[in-house]
C-alpha cells in the first residue's frame, strides 16, 4: 500500500500575509512615477530597485525580491482594471460613498460569469482606489496620443501647435 503524497496549501505571498504593506507599496510606486521612473507600463530598473530597497528597509522579517513587486504591480493593475471596468457598465449602479455596486443577483451572476475576479466587488470596495487611479489611470495608454501622469510633458503629437479660430470664436457675444 502506498503513502499518499501530502498536499500541502498553496504557500501566500508577502503581500497576502501582510496586507498591510500595500499601502507603502502603492505610495512608494508612484513616487518613483512622480520621479518618471517608467518604462512602458510599469516602474523602470531604478524604480523598482528603490522600491524594493525602501520596502525592504521598512521590515525586517522578509526579504522582497523585483518578482515579488511586479507581481503586486500587476495584481493590483488586473484589480484596478477590473474595477473599471464595473464603474464603466453602462447602467451601473455604483455608490461612491460606499465604493459598492447595488445590481440585482441576476446583473451579478452576468458580471462573475464573464470574470469570477469581480466577484469580489460585489460586497466590497476596492481598496485605495483613488491612490490606484492615480497609480494606472493613463498608464494602459498608447498610440499618438498616449500620455500618463508620469511623463514629463504631453507628447508633441497632442499639443496644438498654433491657434486656428473655430466659427463659434468669431463675432463672440460679450453679453
Amino acid at each position: 500500500m502506498s503513502i499518499p503524497p501530502t498536499i500541502l496549501p498553496k504557500k501566500k505571498g508577502f503581500f497576502q500575509q501582510h496586507p498591510e504593506f500595500r499601502l507603502d507599496f502603492i505610495i512608494k510606486c508612484q513616487a518613483q512615477i512622480d520621479l518618471h521612473r517608467l518604462s512602458g507600463t510599469s516602474l523602470n530598473a531604478l524604480g523598482w530597485k528603490t522600491v524594493k530597497d525602501e520596502l525592504n528597509n521598512i521590515q525586517d522579517f522578509h526579504i522582497l525580491q523585483h518578482k515579488e513587486l511586479k507581481n503586486q504591480w500587476d495584481y493590483l493593475n488586473r484589480q484596478w482594471q477590473i474595477w473599471r471596468g464595473l464603474i464603466n457598465r453602462t447602467g451601473h449602479g455604483y455608490d461612491p460613498v460606499s465604493g459598492t455596486f447595488n445590481w440585482p443577483e441576476e446583473v451579478w451572476a452576468n458580471i462573475i460569469a464573464v470574470n469570477s475576479e469581480a466577484k469580489k466587488y460585489k460586497t466590497a470596495p476596492l481598496q485605495h482606489r483613488d491612490l490606484l487611479e492615480k497609480l494606472f489611470d493613463g498608464l494602459s495608454a498608447t498610440g499618438d496620443f498616449a500620455w500618463s501622469p508620469g511623463m514629463a510633458s504631453v507628447p508633441s503629437s497632442t499639443q496644438q501647435s498654433e491657434y486656428v479660430p473655430l466659427p463659434d470664436d468669431m463675432n463672440v457675444d460679450d453679453t
